[in-house]
């Protein structure tokens, strides 16, 4: 797509990746809330953090929902979290700056990748946990993008993977490190080389 095309179509590409972003990030806010706590993201129908009531539908639009409500339920006049309208809005801005970036298919994959992220970096701030369900799949899916002449070639992604676990070993006994999620003491690794990593790495 040439330049003047992609001004031309801005709006409607940005609209596109906002609306998307939205979706995504009121997801990945849930997931941000449940998944430490043990709780599925998927099983159940949404509700209200204090009073647990199920959300309608008019409760569960992204960003307009907690405009509206003033940032509290509807119900139990509870505060809401701040978290699912900042995890929100980080994601449009996410969708809008890929769909204007790239084109497609790239787009949609810079889009994915970079809510995926998203998560991982929540997760990571909050509860200095690195879910390798989250992390490890980030690897092959890097290199199948590579593979597929989707970004950086395969080769500059090979030298970044290696790079970044390079630096990971490097700095792991000053004291930066992947524990268990605080909130889920079931999700320290029970594997004997994980036990050794994490009680080197000071985990409690």
């Amino acid at each position: 797509m040439r330049f003047g095309e992609v001004l031309a179509n801005a709006p409607l590409l940005a609209l596109v990746g906002a609306g998307l972003g939205l979706i995504a990030g009121s997801f990945v806010a849930t997931l941000i809330m449940r998944w430490p706590r043990g709780q599925s993201a998927l099983a159940g129908r949404s509700r209200c953090d204090s009073c647990a009531e199920t959300l309608g539908a008019r409760d569960l639009v992204p960003v307009m929902s907690f405009l509206v409500a003033r940032g509290r339920c509807r119900r139990c006049g509870a505060a809401i979290d701040g978290r699912h309208l900042a995890i929100e809005l980080a994601a449009a801005v996410m969708g809008v700056a890929a769909a204007l970036a790239h084109p497609l298919p790239l787009a949609l994959v810079t889009a994915l990748l970079g809510w995926w992220l998203l998560l991982v970096a929540a997760l990571d701030v909050e509860h200095q946990w690195l879910p390798d369900r989250l992390t490890l799949p980030l690897i092959p899916l890097g290199l199948a993008a590579a593979w597929a002449g989707l970004g950086p070639p395969l080769t500059d992604r090979l030298i970044g993977a290696a790079a970044g676990w390079a630096v990971l070993a490097a700095i792991l006994p000053s004291g930066v490190h992947t524990c268990p999620s605080p909130a889920r003491p079931e999700s320290r690794m029970a594997s004997p080389r994980n036990a050794a990593v994490q009680a080197s790495a000071g985990c409690r």
